[in-house]
């Protein structure tokens, strides 16, 4: 067993220059922690120097990491005292090898006042520290007291000897959060002070905070100060560093904190904190907050009533009472404090071991990079969309590195008898998850727990108390300095240290032991991976009659749980259904969920372990048994010649296209899966299938098409599996098909979860008619593609005959816009489209992309581009889509019966309709990026609204058609011929730095173009109603008395629908819409905002 404590010593100043040096110290060296590099040493424990005191000086302790010459280092804590006899400082301290720091503060103020104060002779030191030496690590909470004083307590093994409390006091736990958040990502984190004890007391808070992933190779709780110790923070790596600031020069400290680009500087003496403004947010980040405070806050109320109680009940003849040991009660609060970083650790990591990938033998695994031995393409598809961005990055840090490294040596060690010490945070990570899953497992269908209820589960595990008690003599009369460490009485301390062996290992407790793997878990919840000769017949009978009910219960809750997540709460009380708490409800950590009750069902009664998953397995064997897929043969019509294309085309004929299905076959999507080379397990191949599946509806139909076939199934499954008994899997089928059938539901699992993936698209462009029948062009056409994931370049259309082009790129997510124009050239390059239709070839998702519209110079408003919104076509509509297409089509009836004949009744009526559309959309738990698109620049969107307010009685012009453009072109060319005008001079600049950077990006686009982006960027930098002032400022003379931006009713309706849309803080605009123009800030005040003017709950959505 490893002592507690290695090695005790004195630092006093050298006789020649009063430096700091090592006097004397014990013992001279012991196996494992060799003693060297004694004047680093000595610096670090003196770190201000041998100075002068005075009597009354208060002690003061710190602790620093010695680092050796041989790489190895320790912890050593130091208490800085007032010597009597040479009024210089001097410094005890004792060496760890694990961060004991308030027991180490303690044991050294216990050491000076019994030989400062109770005059401890020398043969009684020589007892305490032999007694100290022979401290030994253990797994239970030891208690050391000498003479009935106050005992000090020492940590179990692994743990640190800190107060979370005493941090929480000094630090808030926002900026905590931050700088782990720092820490994990490999930011470099300096931590400034003047106290050093507080120092070394947040870095190792932040550790433990930590928890199971390790801090950076480059820890310093306090960074020496010698020369040169300024070019340790301009290293190019990620490190925590704690610098006292009497240490460093004001100028310096003051440089630090201006150039701390990219780094994150924490100053504990004024609470400021420095963090990179592209710092991730944690997560659940506001959850683990709030715990952390409710519990902190009732910490603090206890402590009150324990220290009222004391003084109270003070007595001078009373004894402690272990349990009210302020040590002891760290130990308890630290507990309390850390869990809610570990439960959020483990429920953000709760399936990570389905993605390890440890099919291979030992040696291979050792011989690869750990990056290579964890899927992480699939395990992100898994996340929810607020967790990417921390965890996308944290998969590539060296914290995630170590902790897999120790997760594939503990998978080679789980059954041998002990395991090395580095392993015990990932057994204590393992069990926790453990302890989540088997909960998990028996929530309601319609139930999803935020943090605040799994930390209630989470049982607090306090080690045993074993008391040590000494009893030493004492003189009463004080020392005037301490004793000579040389003594020849003290040197026989070197034989005890010589026969103490290190502790490499934990020998676990029988029961305690984790599964180390998914197949260990589910072996432990699979009566069919329980060998059948060792147990009874009909035990093994009633086990798997109840695993079956189980899975049937549970594939029931989950499924009501996915469509009700994706419902939301509104559609699921009016279904009937109470949905008690909302987090989780992100498809993908549902669909993950989904995935795990699947290898449940399938792993059950199996024969053989062909793979990782047993659902790869047996799709593997149906793969090897269905016939070859026969290539789909499309039809190509024969060239008709030019005159029989012509009369086609004079006659009027429809033109049509023969767009085939996408094909519905679960080989089909194996071979989709299999070509995604970013998945490297099979655990990760077989979810990006069930993913594939639940967004093409299809997986109740795969898993029907692949179970149908008698001979695989009872090739692969035992008799009593699940698959087996026809009638529960035909229940199980059942629930699945509620997936692809329940209206109001879309998936997009596949396509959010994969954002690497390589998708083929499928483009078909429906021109318009003209005079002579099917508009065609001389032009060079192009489209371009913009989802919520990327964008594609330019893609030309070469064959213009069926207009149609494939083509394969990176997943773009769901579409959002597209672009469709050409250069212009030719004989007959205007060219009329009336829709664009996209298709997802891997998903089979279908986009409209409706147009109607002319491209070209010479006709319309001169557009070479057109930019259009899309509109999700499939089975069903998402309730978003409805409100946007319901108005749509009752509006097209009624009032939409063009420009022209619009009166300003029609006018307000339809803009009215519009906001109160946003309104319906924003206040839904999860719009959509397309919705919103849908209703900004859409048919019958807030665009078409403006451009028909803005075009309302515009005096006509002769050869002329009048564009809402007009008006923004004519107010640009009064401000520029009237620079000094009524009106706020920095609007009037802002209007016209507006509108010359739409004239240049949008010189294609025509004046619908440029209007349609000049109004997105209003509305996004929510600045219409003060533009729409100078607008009426400078257009008297373009516009009748009676036009609508005139009429006093109307302006006022206007103020007040602006005033409303500048509240809407989700009302967020796509860049593809602005064009990249820049963002405009006002310095003058926004507008009075106003009340919504349309009260949703007055207008029912039914009624838009």
């Amino acid at each position: 067993m490893a002592a507690c404590f290695d090695y005790f010593y004195i630092v006093g100043p050298s006789p020649e220059t009063n430096t700091p040096r090592i006097l004397a110290h014990v013992p001279r060296s012991i196996p494992g922690n060799k003693w060297d590099n004694e004047a680093h040493l000595a610096v670090l424990s003196l770190p201000l120097g041998c100075r002068e005191l005075s009597e009354n000086s208060s002690r003061s302790c710190h602790s620093f990491i010695w680092k050796k010459e041989d790489g190895s280092s320790s912890w050593v804590h130091a208490m800085e005292f007032w010597n009597p006899s040479g009024g210089l400082s001097h410094a005890l301290a004792l060496i760890s090898r694990r961060a004991l720091i308030l027991c180490s503060h303690k044991m050294l103020n216990l050491i000076y006042d019994l030989v400062f104060t109770s005059g401890l002779p020398l043969n009684s030191l020589q007892q305490l520290l032999n007694n100290v030496f022979a401290l030994m690590e253990s797994s239970s909470i030891t208690s050391f007291q000498v003479n009935c004083i106050d005992s000090i307590i020492i940590p179990p093994r692994y743990s640190s000897s800190i107060s979370l409390y005493k941090t929480f006091e000094k630090v808030p736990i926002v900026k905590i959060v931050k700088i782990i958040c720092s820490l994990l990502l490999e930011r470099q984190v300096v931590i400034i002070s003047s106290n050093l004890e507080e120092l070394a007391l947040l870095t190792e808070s932040l550790k433990m905070l930590m928890f199971p992933f390790p801090m950076p190779d480059t820890y310093i709780p306090l960074l020496p100060c010698i020369a040169g110790a300024e070019s340790y923070l301009e290293a190019p790596i990620p490190y925590v560093m704690g610098i006292h600031t009497k240490s460093m020069t004001p100028g310096y400290l003051a440089n630090l904190l201006l150039e701390s680009s990219g780094r994150t500087v924490f100053d504990m003496d004024d609470g400021s904190l420095i963090v990179d403004e592209t710092l991730p947010k944690f997560p659940l980040e506001d959850q683990v907050i709030d715990l952390v405070r409710s519990r902190f806050n009732e910490i603090n109320k206890k402590e009150l009533e324990r220290l009222k109680k004391r003084e109270n009940s003070f007595s001078l003849h009373g004894k402690s009472i272990p349990e009210d040991n302020e040590d002891y009660l760290d130990e308890i609060h630290n507990e309390a404090l850390s869990l809610p970083f570990k439960v959020a650790f483990a429920f953000m990591f709760a399936g990570f071991e389905n993605f390890v990938i440890s099919n291979e033998s030992s040696d291979i695994i050792r011989s690869r990079e750990t990056s290579s031995l964890f899927d992480k393409v699939a395990f992100l598809s898994e996340q929810p969309e607020s967790h990417m961005a921390f965890l996308s990055n944290f998969l590539e840090s060296q914290a995630f590195a170590e902790f897999m490294k120790e997760k594939i040596r503990l998978a080679e060690l789980c059954r041998e008898s002990s395991l090395p010490s580095t392993m015990h945070h990932v057994v204590k990570f393992e069990q926790m998850i453990y302890r989540f899953q088997s909960f998990h497992s028996t929530l309601d269908g319609s139930e999803e727990l935020p943090l605040s209820t799994l930390i209630t589960r989470e049982p607090l595990f306090m080690p045993k108390h074993k008391k040590e008690k000494i009893e030493i003599e004492i003189n009463d009369t004080p020392s005037t300095e301490f004793p000579s460490l040389y003594s020849a009485e003290l040197f026989h301390l070197l034989s005890i240290n010589d026969k103490l062996v290190p502790d490499d290992g934990l020998t676990p407790t029988p029961g305690t032991m984790p599964f180390t793997s998914p197949d260990d878990m589910f072996s432990k919840a699979d009566p069919g991976s329980v060998d059948e000769t060792a147990v009874n017949p009909e035990i093994m009978f009633q086990e798997n009659v109840k695993f079956i009910e189980r899975v049937v219960s549970d594939t029931s809750k989950l499924v009501k749980r996915i469509l009700l997540g994706r419902l939301g709460r509104e559609t699921a009380s009016e279904w009937g259904h109470e949905v008690k708490y909302c987090h989780q409800t992100e498809e993908n950590v549902q669909i993950g969920t989904l995935c795990d009750l699947l290898e449940r069902i399938f792993r059950h009664g199996n024969k053989s372990k062909r793979s990782q998953s047993g659902l790869w397995s047996f799709l593997l064997s149906f793969r090897e048994y269905s016939p070859p897929e026969t290539p789909q043969i499309i039809a190509v019509e024969e060239n008709q010649g030019v005159f029989r294309s012509f009369a086609k085309k004079i006659a009027g004929l429809e033109y049509t296209r023969d767009i085939k299905p996408v094909v519905r076959s679960p080989v089909a999507d194996m071979n989709t899966v299999l070509k995604m080379t970013g998945i490297q397990s099979d655990r990760g191949r077989v979810r990006a299938w069930i993913r594939l599946a639940v967004e093409k509806r299809l997986l109740s139909h795969h898993l029907s098409c692949v179970t149908s076939n008698p001979v695989i199934v009872n090739e692969h499954y035992r008799s009593y599996g699940l698959i087996q008994c026809r009638d529960k899997w035909e229940e199980c089928l059942n629930y699945f098909l509620t997936l692809g059938k329940t209206q109001d539901v879309e998936f997009n699992c596949f396509t959010d979860g994969f954002p690497g993936a390589t998708i083929k698209y499928r483009i078909w462009i429906f021109p318009g008619e003209s005079m002579i029948g099917i508009s065609e062009t001389t032009a060079n056409v192009y489209v371009k593609l913009v989802g919520e994931k990327d964008e594609t370049p330019r893609i030309p259309i070469h064959n213009k005959t069926t207009l149609e082009v494939e083509f394969e790129c990176n997943n773009l997510g769901r579409l959002v816009v597209l672009a469709i124009g050409h250069d212009n050239s030719g004989m007959f390059p205007a060219w009329k489209v009336n829709k664009v239709l996209v298709r997802n070839e891997v998903t089979g998702a279908f986009y409209n992309f409706p147009c109607s519209k002319a491209i070209g110079k010479s006709v319309g408003d001169g557009a070479l581009e057109r930019v259009l919104t899309a509109e999700r076509l499939g089975l069903t509509m998402s309730k978003e889509r409805r409100v946007v297409s319901i108005s749509t089509r009752q509006t097209n009836h009624g009032v939409f019966k063009g420009s022209n004949e619009k009166s300003r009744d029609d006018l307000q009526k339809n803009f009215h309709l519009t906001v109160n559309k946003i309104q319906v959309l924003m206040n839904m738990e999860r719009p959509q990026a397309q919705a919103i698109n849908g209703l900004l620049c859409g048919e019958n969107g807030l665009v078409e609204n403006f451009s028909d307010i803005f075009a309302h009685e515009m005096k006509k012009q002769r050869l002329r058609t009048n564009f809402a453009w007009d008006a923004i072109y004519h107010t640009a060319q009064q401000i520029l011929a009237e620079p000094i005008h009524s009106g706020d001079p920095e609007i009037r600049s802002k209007f016209l730095d507006v509108f010359n950077e739409v004239q240049n990006k949008c010189s294609d686009g025509g004046k619908e173009g440029k209007f349609q982006t000049f109004v997105c960027v209003v509305l996004r930098d929510k600045v219409m109603s003060q533009f729409m002032k100078v607008v009426r400022d400078c257009c008297n003379d373009l516009y009748s008395s009676s036009a609508f931006l005139y009429e006093q009713s109307t302006v006022i309706f206007l103020e007040e629908m602006l005033s409303y849309l500048a509240t809407v803080k989700l009302l967020a605009v796509d860049n593809s819409l602005t064009k990249g123009v820049e963002k405009v800030k006002l310095t003058t005040p926004d507008l009075t905002t106003y009340e919504s003017p349309i009260p949703l709950e007055n207008i029912p959505e039914s009624s838009v």
